[in-house]
Formats: C-alpha cells, structure tokens, sequence
C-alpha cells in the first residue's frame, strides 16, 4: 500500500491524465467495472458523498477502494 503523500500525489497524477490515456490505463491493467466506475467519476469531479450515495458505500469504504485502485496504478506505472 502507498503511502499518503503518494496517495495524495496520485490523486493529483490522476485529475492531469486526459480521458483517453486514462482509459487505456485502465484497459492495459484489467481493472474491475467497480474500480473503473470510481476512478472515473473522481476523474470527473464528482463529490464523495454523491459517488458514496450512488454505490451505496461508506466514505471510508470509498477511501479504502481508492487507495487499493491507485496502489495499484502507482505499482503498475513504476514496473512497466
């Protein structure tokens, strides 16, 4: 797991990728419909209580998973 000044720079790292790079990111690491559903709608600027609301997950399970997509994202771009 990455730390959170890592996390906090992914998430940074994320909002400057455009769409297209971002979805072949996303295809080229086989991520889940789930993982692909949150990062794009953080990708878009959506609220977390509105992204938690719409899931139906806590804000604590929404940081969890977001931690685990972009561990993995963070991972995948410094072994490729």
């Amino acid at each position: 797991m990455i730390d959170k000044k890592t996390y906090i720079q992914m998430k940074k790292d994320i909002k400057c990728v455009c769409r297209k790079d971002l979805l072949d990111l996303c295809d080229k690491m086989e991520l889940t419909q789930l993982e692909r559903n949150m990062l794009f709608r953080f990708y878009d600027g959506d609220m977390v209580q509105s992204i938690c609301m719409d899931m139906c997950i806590s804000p604590t399970t929404y940081t969890k998973y977001m931690k685990r997509i972009l561990s993995k994202i963070y991972y995948y771009k410094n072994t490729h």
